[in-house]
């Protein structure tokens, strides 16, 4: 198989590397006879994929997410359906075909931890085996591939973990290597939406990885009949879909509901990705630097032909920045940089030039010299700093769930989370059946299908991940907090409404026909339509969710201006939680100026409301000179909220210490 358009053997190159480089176009049909590839014997094939196997072996561990899937798979495979507390339809999992996989070997080992450490493992490999017998099929790619990827901390950790992350690995390989053939044929784009659909089924976003080559062939063939094709190869995903919506009442699963409605502006989430890069490039620089090298070259090099697919790897990339990233360190790179490790392989001479190992010595020392190189993990491996949010979840969970880490007693994996549970919380567990807990994986598992938990999260309890996420400015992407709504637990407890919020209680009647009704209910379909149409939101009050113990103060009553300095809790100052407060200024305003005195060494969120909706906002810094008492400040009013007008101000910490408090507000025109 030939390097990508435009490589240069130069002259060194052997007669039948020559050859190759001279063939047919990489995108041609791969020939049924070429098995190995060239120039590859089947030792160093051998010896190439299982030093690479080593690796991930050497590096296996589950961490505590994986468990929230295998909770449901053990109530599925005992015969409780596909539910997560068995006393409701919920879709606590957000990849149905990994879930499925994992149900199948848990049907015949009853056993968790090892049957998805093998089943992960396997897909692993047989990962690197397309990608070395289809995808790159000469020695320097191969050689170069493989290396990358065994130093590439983000894609070795989550080639275990218990996450869907190696199924998506080998789909996007599959469509890599059917993508060789670029024949305009109706089998091949069936094929390719095949995988497509099946990978979407395992994670809805991958789509965008695949969306753009896809789009690109389809362009090719006439609208309908084309689009006819694309959806008999989605169906599997399509009927998913449909049975989502019957079964759970919901097109999508819990967890996507639980990350929505968080309040956390676009801005604040992209910088929260910079930090995700950041903390790639400092602890995994392999990674972010190839992805880099391979777009970029493909870009340069004008390689069209591979455009479409590097674009649905940029185009993933975007998404990443767009959700802010995510707090388990790397998970949400190694698609994209396993695809760029296809598009490098397939630019790289199967006879390595002086320059091409220049950079495979260069990957080598850069991936063996990062803090945590997969190369120099092992039993001992342990890294459990979290900063701007964002975990080393392998060195977390590995002391206690590391494949290195075995115990010979079989009390594997060892049970952090239930030891963190007090004695007194567990026997209340015992009677009452509910419990409230924010570390729900490893817990949900061994509680076994008796105990109903609430999850602080949202991810697997359908109530809470339709509220609010609660405020506060110490946010963690992916951890978004509700407030617990009064008499939500003696509710589950008693298995009768007892909200005592009048509207949640009708919202939760609804939402409970939809989860907990009989499935054929003519009640429950319309209770579906409704859900998802909206209907019942008015019944949610957003503020109160969103803001608990919110401090409200009128301006009439916030006194005097104070001075520069003055003590931040001094009597008559509006101390506030991390809520805030919302001052009522008793009618419209329009004015342009905004004095306000606030603890002077804090961040703060001033937002201009009018009739409860936000019309304009603006940050407060800290003073330059960061007092210990109240700073002054004098603010422009953003003109929108000026030209609307505005009747409400809240004011939200943003970032502090803790002591948060407002002195006076006083409004005047420029």
């Amino acid at each position: 198989m030939p390097s990508g358009e435009g490589s240069n053997h130069g002259p060194s190159v052997s007669a039948p590397a020559q050859q190759v480089a001279e063939g047919p176009d990489p995108t041609a049909t791969l020939e049924a006879s070429s098995v190995l590839p060239v120039e590859v014997s089947t030792s160093l094939l051998i010896l190439l994929i299982s030093a690479f196997a080593l690796v991930v072996i050497r590096n296996a561990w589950i961490g505590d997410d994986a468990y929230i899937t295998l909770r449901t798979v053990d109530n599925f495979v005992h015969g409780y359906g596909l539910r997560w507390n068995v006393d409701e339809r919920v879709q606590a999992y957000t990849h149905p075909l990994w879930t499925f996989l994992l149900a199948l070997g848990y049907a015949l080992t009853r056993e968790g931890y090892y049957t998805t450490l093998a089943l992960s493992i396997l897909l692993s490999v047989a990962t690197v085996v397309v990608f070395a017998l289809g995808i790159a099929r000469r020695r320097g790619g191969i050689l170069l591939g493989l290396t990358i990827l065994a130093l590439s901390k983000a894609f070795v950790d989550y080639s275990s973990s218990g996450l869907e992350n190696p199924l998506t690995h080998l789909l996007f390989a599959l469509y890599w290597f059917t993508c060789q053939n670029a024949e305009l044929k109706r089998g091949h784009l069936l094929r390719l939406s095949i995988i497509a659909g099946l990978a979407t089924l395992n994670r809805l976003d991958t789509i965008l990885l695949f969306a753009p080559s896809l789009l690109h062939l389809y362009w090719r063939f006439p609208k309908l009949k084309g689009l006819g094709i694309v959806a008999l190869g989605f169906s599997p995903l399509i009927a998913w879909e449909a049975f989502s919506l019957f079964y759970y009442g919901f097109p999508f699963p819990n967890t996507a509901y639980a990350k929505l409605n968080t309040g956390i502006g676009g801005l604040m989430l992209m910088r929260q990705a910079g930090y995700y890069l950041l903390d790639s490039l400092n602890n995994d620089p392999v990674t972010l630097l190839i992805v880099a090298t391979a777009l970029g070259s493909t870009v340069i090099a004008k390689n069209w032909k591979k455009a479409p697919l590097a674009a649905g790897i940029a185009l993933y990339l975007l998404y990443v920045l767009r959700i802010g990233g995510d707090f388990m360190s790397g998970r949400f790179l190694s698609a994209p940089l396993l695809g760029s490790v296809f598009l490098l392989a397939q630019q790289t001479p199967s006879i390595l030039r002086p320059q091409d190992w220049l950079g495979w010595a260069l990957v080598v020392i850069i991936g063996c010299s990062s803090p945590a190189s997969p190369l120099t993990s092992g039993a001992e491996y342990k890294r459990q700093s979290i900063e701007n949010g964002i975990a080393d979840e392998r060195g977390y969970y590995y002391p206690d769930a590391g494949l290195l880490r075995a115990r010979s007693d079989g009390a594997w994996p060892h049970n952090r989370e239930v030891e963190k549970v007090p004695t007194g919380l567990l026997k209340d567990m015992l009677t009452s059946h509910v419990l409230v807990w924010p570390a729900v994986g490893i817990l949900g598992y061994e509680a076994g299908p008796s105990i109903h938990i609430v999850d602080h999260w949202a991810l697997a309890d359908a109530l809470l991940a339709r509220l609010p996420a609660t405020y506060t400015p110490r946010w963690r992407v992916g951890h978004y907090q509700r407030t617990l709504p009064a008499g939500y637990v003696e509710t589950l407890t008693n298995a009768a409404n007892v909200l005592s919020d009048p509207k949640l209680a009708a919202y939760y009647d609804a939402l409970s026909l939809v989860t907990r009704g009989p499935l054929f209910s003519f009640r429950r379909l319309v209770a579906i339509w409704r859900m998802n149409t909206g209907q019942y939101e008015h019944l949610i009050d957003q503020t109160a969710y969103r803001y608990p113990g919110q401090a409200k103060a009128k301006l009439a009553d916030l006194g005097r201006s104070k001075t520069e300095g003055a003590a931040w809790d001094e009597p008559g100052n509006q101390v506030m939680s991390e809520t805030g407060i919302v001052v009522d200024l008793g009618r419209r305003w329009d004015a342009t100026v905004a004095e306000v005195s606030l603890d002077g060494n804090d961040t703060y969120q001033v937002a201009y409301l009018l009739g409860g909706r936000e019309v304009a906002q603006q940050v407060v810094h800290p003073r330059l000179v960061r007092s210990m008492g109240l700073g002054v400040h004098r603010l422009v009013v953003p003109v929108e909220a000026s030209r609307k007008g505005y009747d409400e101000i809240r004011i939200l910490p943003l970032q502090g210490d803790g002591c948060y408090s407002l002195g006076h507000l006083r409004l005047s025109g420029l």
